[in-house]
């Protein structure tokens, strides 16, 4: 279709161009390509106690909001990264949208269908929210480039048949989580990478031992194991 012939003409003329990821706490990631920049889910777990700046933040050409949780969207912190980024564009989805037109902020609606956006390719798609014990939020996920994965809190049959993406964000620790489940997850997905989130809500501590666990579980396997300490980037 349209879309995949636009992104390989995109990766042939940027062949020599890498994306970089940085992660920060629980699920927010800065996804960079030569000057542009996307930012995912800036939730409240990466600001609170200092633990990020949300001044740090700036010259981004998007922010991508995967589902309305706080750990997910934090309006406080949302609102100082926009004083630095006066012209970028909010994408999320309907149920994200209600929320952020309460607190005056602009976003447009992007649950389903592809987006140019600099030199990133991104395609919505949607991905049903993991169940809990009070309803559950609508949630989107987001394939940038076909080469990275954002799936909020999802590990919908919809993200399955995006086989061999190159790195998935994977929720490893969630109230809805299932550690068996969201190995199978992976496994359907088969990633090349795998960077761990959704963690930021417990201890250093326990969070190695969990990184470890999952070290050793994919050890001699296919798939790259590689946490992020808050801040590190990886290239790929």
């Amino acid at each position: 279709n349209d879309f995949l012939v636009n992104f390989c003409d995109s990766a042939l003329s940027r062949y020599n161009l890498l994306m970089r990821l940085t992660k920060y706490y629980h699920s927010c990631f800065l996804l960079e390509e030569g000057s542009d920049k996307i930012l995912f889910d800036p939730g409240i777990f990466c600001f609170m106690e200092g633990r990020t700046d949300p001044e740090i933040f700036k010259n981004l050409q998007a922010i991508f909001i995967t589902h309305n949780h706080p750990d997910h969207l934090d309006i406080s912190a949302l609102k100082k990264v926009l004083i630095n980024n006066p012209g970028v564009s909010i994408f999320t989805n309907t149920d994200t949208q209600e929320t952020l037109n309460k607190e005056n902020i602009a976003c447009t609606v992007f649950e389903t269908g592809e987006k140019k956006i600099g030199s990133f390719y991104i395609r919505a798609i949607e991905a049903t929210h993991e169940q809990l014990l009070i309803p559950v939020p609508q949630n989107t996920a987001y394939l940038v480039n076909g080469t990275f994965l954002a799936t909020g809190d999802s590990l919908d049959y919809s993200l399955r048949d995006i086989k061999g993406v190159k790195v998935l964000a994977l929720p490893i620790l969630a109230p809805w989580g299932k550690v068996s489940e969201i190995a199978e997850f992976a496994q359907s997905v088969q990633p090349g990478h795998i960077i761990p989130c959704h963690d930021g809500f417990v201890l250093d501590s326990f969070l190695e031992r969990q990184y470890g666990a999952w070290k050793n579980y994919y050890e001699g396997g296919y798939i790259d194991f590689r946490p992020l300490a808050p801040g590190e980037a990886f290239e790929f």
